[in-house]
């Protein structure tokens, strides 16, 4: 059986955890860009372990290993880059890889995700901003973090904000021939009686009213509240 080195393994874990964690793998018939393949920085002298020269090709990624806190080296100041990787060992270098370790994590910080907890995990704080409003994408030049309107208390309803529709409704009048109303005179050699009369109605609104509008009661954006963390 052919068993990997310690040198070998040191750049399989990295560029394996940056791709996953990137996510470079896309569900079947999706496309995805890739992302660019990690490359730790260089090696600095003398190199991370005395077996280990800031010369040889591994370094760089063995000194990353170091750095992360993904390894200590196999004792002492060696890192024994040519002894083979057990399965317990594989297993302890991919898991500080993918979950992250104290130097180092996975997920960056200022991560904003939504939790179905009671409190935000180890890591992370509640974004307090968040709470009863809706996360929108920043735009251009705007203000990161900013807020507007009330935010929603629990479970609220609330199919609109509060608001008020302006309706000018001056009123109007109506004339007409009031035929009731009869005048009646006379001259030197004739008389004559005039009926009608030119009247006005008083003036009386119309009574508008402004109904609402939607076919469904209620909010117009239903919701559920999940914990918003960000992380530390």
């Amino acid at each position: 059986m052919r068993r990997l080195a310690r040198a070998l393994v040191a750049p399989f874990v990295l560029v394996a955890a940056s791709a996953a964690l990137a996510g470079a793998q896309s569900p079947a018939g999706e496309t995805s860009l890739q992302p660019p393949p990690f490359v730790p920085p260089p090696c600095t002298p003398p190199g991370p372990f005395s077996d280990v020269p800031h010369q040889d090709p591994f370094c760089p990624w063995i000194q990353q290993l170091v750095a992360d806190q993904i390894t200590a080296g196999c004792g002492g100041t060696a890192y024994c880059p040519n002894l083979p990787l057990t399965r317990a060992q594989m297993a302890v270098f991919l898991e500080l890889a993918m979950r992250g370790t104290s130097a180092w994590s996975p997920i960056p910080t200022g991560a904003v995700m939504s939790f179905d907890l009671a409190a935000c995990p180890a890591g992370w704080s509640e974004l307090v901003q968040a709470r009863g409003r809706y996360v929108v994408g920043l735009p251009a030049g705007g203000t990161l973090g900013g807020t507007a309107g009330a935010p929603l208390g629990d479970v609220e309803d609330r199919p609109t904000g509060q608001h008020a529709h302006t309706v000018t409704d001056p009123g109007h009048t109506h004339s007409y021939v009031n035929n009731g109303i009869f005048q009646s005179y006379c001259g030197s050699n004739f008389c004559q009686t005039q009926y009608g009369a030119a009247q006005t109605t008083g003036s009386s609104t119309t009574g508008v009213s402004v109904n609402p509008a939607g076919a469904v009661a209620g909010t117009n954006a239903p919701y559920i509240q999940l914990l918003i963390c960000r992380k530390d």
